[in-house]
């Protein structure tokens, strides 16, 4: 596994455990299934979504996926003491043309990965953070 896909696959493990441990021990079911980023900000300015190559989360019981623009990420959520937690995770590492879309992967999970609050209703996700990080999700095929 190449170094910038190991550090991926740390940014998005910590930014998950972020996402799934904020819900506490009784996970709102809403929070579960399929989401579509729709909007990301952050300090540097708006992250420039790409219409053929979407970002995605899907959030079940125990495992979690999706797709980054470019790779996909996945692994497995355990709950430990009603926190619920990813316990594994793997992201593939092919690069994707044109650079926009590994650019907004990257700033994508690093975005994810310096989130620390999330909210959830049934049509909404929505994770943020410090520096105007904000990554707004909608439920996907609403």
């Amino acid at each position: 596994m190449s170094r910038a896909t190991r550090a991926s696959t740390v940014l998005v493990a910590a930014a998950l455990a972020v996402l799934v441990a904020g819900c506490g021990a009784e996970a709102p079911s809403h929070q579960y299934g399929a989401w579509i980023l729709v909007s990301a900000d952050t300090a540097e300015g708006v992250i420039e979504l790409i219409d053929s190559h979407p970002v995605t989360l899907t959030i079940a019981t125990s495992d979690f996926g999706g797709t980054a623009a470019c790779n996909a990420y996945g692994g497995e959520v355990v709950t430990k003491s009603g926190v619920w937690l990813p316990s594994t995770m793997e992201v593939t590492a092919m690069a994707c043309e044109p650079a926009a879309v590994m650019t907004l992967e990257a700033a994508y999970l690093d975005a994810l990965d310096r989130a620390t609050q999330h909210k959830a209703t049934p049509d909404e996700l929505v994770l943020s953070g410090p520096d105007g990080i904000t990554l707004r999700f909608e439920r996907a095929g609403s």
